[in-house]
Parts: C-alpha cells; structure tokens; sequence
C-alpha cells in the first residue's frame, strides 16, 4: 500500500506551517493537508475512509498529543471506531514536544501508533519514515 497523503495534526499553525515545507522538501510528490482541529481532521478522515470496502493507498497521520478540545489519545480512541480496512489505511506516529516518558511509552504501547517523533521533525527524519513505511506495506525488508 503506497503513501498517498501526510496530515499533520497540531493545533499550533506555524508548527502545522513549517511541516508542510519540511515534508516538500523532503517528498514533494504527496499530498499535504494540516489540521489546527484535531475533530476537522476525524471529519475528513471519516469522508475519506468509513465507506470504502478497500484501498490501495494510506495516509500518514503526523499527531501532536497536547491540543485543546481533543487531545491526540482522544483522536486515536475516535479512530479506533473506524472500520478495520479504514484504521489499515492509517499510518499514525506521534509527534511532539512532550518529553514526558509516560507519553513515549504510551505511544509506544498503542495499537495504532507507529512511532514517537519528537519535534522539531527534520526532513530526512521524514524522508526515512516513509521509505520503512513502504518497504512494510510493500512486502520488502532490509
């Protein structure tokens, strides 16, 4: 399954800002969507995958934890009641400035989570996230 689009979550606008410009520098060709609400970015992700039967793409899901309104575990407790071929689409990793252990270990033991990046994220961080992401989904190790 190929990397179709990355969405970064974090209610900080210029954060959400200078990670769109890290990910075209790093991987131009993907579409890039931000989200300051982490319930606009359920909406869409609810548009774009609770109907399908099945899909040869995913979306990388960068997720900041500390948010008002929903935080980023409340954002994974709503996605968990997304269909299972919906939740395979998703690749979610955590990024955040927390240096809080409980918040590693947490992402670290949730099911849908597949890492915890701590920001600033660099574009060859990015870059490196994506290529182990689709030599996974394609079958490839290293």
């Amino acid at each position: 399954m190929a990397i179709e689009r990355i969405i970064f979550i974090d209610d900080d606008k210029v954060n959400n800002s200078l990670s769109r410009i890290i990910a075209r520098q790093a991987i131009g060709h993907f579409d890039i969507l931000t989200f300051e609400k982490p319930l606009e970015a359920l909406e869409y992700l609810d548009e774009e995958y609770q109907n399908r039967e099945s899909t040869d793409a995913s979306t990388l899901i960068m997720l900041d934890i500390n948010m008002p309104v929903m935080n980023g575990w409340e954002f994974l407790d709503k996605v968990s009641a997304f269909p299972e071929t919906a939740q395979r689409s998703l690749i979610i990793y955590i990024l955040s400035s927390s240096i809080d252990p409980r918040d590693k270990h947490r992402a670290e033991s949730h099911y849908l989570v597949n890492g915890y990046i701590s920001k600033p994220l660099g574009s060859g961080t990015l870059r490196d996230l994506i290529q182990v992401q689709e030599l996974k989904t394609s079958g490839t190790t290293k």
